[in-house]
């Protein structure tokens, strides 16, 4: 369940002002996915407060990870973070 999580996430940073523009990262070994109606209220909030989400997903494909993320990173080999790493830090 993404939306749990990143639920949790865009309240904090929606009623703690010194979070404006902060970054989620999203670590996820599987997929699953996201409602519309979510999705569409999740992706305005991170317009309006402008909050970033990377997602790195391991050892598997998610596209629905690309419908709410500024950037998604995938890991086949979790001994090799170097790409993941990269990722985070470049934002």
């Amino acid at each position: 369940n993404f939306e749990a999580p990143l639920s949790a996430a865009q309240d904090i940073i929606t009623e703690d002002k010194e979070f404006k523009q902060a970054d989620i990262i999203l670590i996820s070994d599987g997929s699953c996915d996201v409602g519309d109606d979510w999705l569409k209220i999740f992706n305005q909030s991170r317009k309006d407060q402008e909050f970033h989400v990377i997602s790195v997903v391991i050892s598997a494909y998610s596209e629905s990870c690309d419908k709410f993320s500024d950037k998604v990173v995938h890991i086949n080999d979790i001994t090799n973070d170097d790409k993941a790493l990269q990722a985070m830090f470049s934002i």
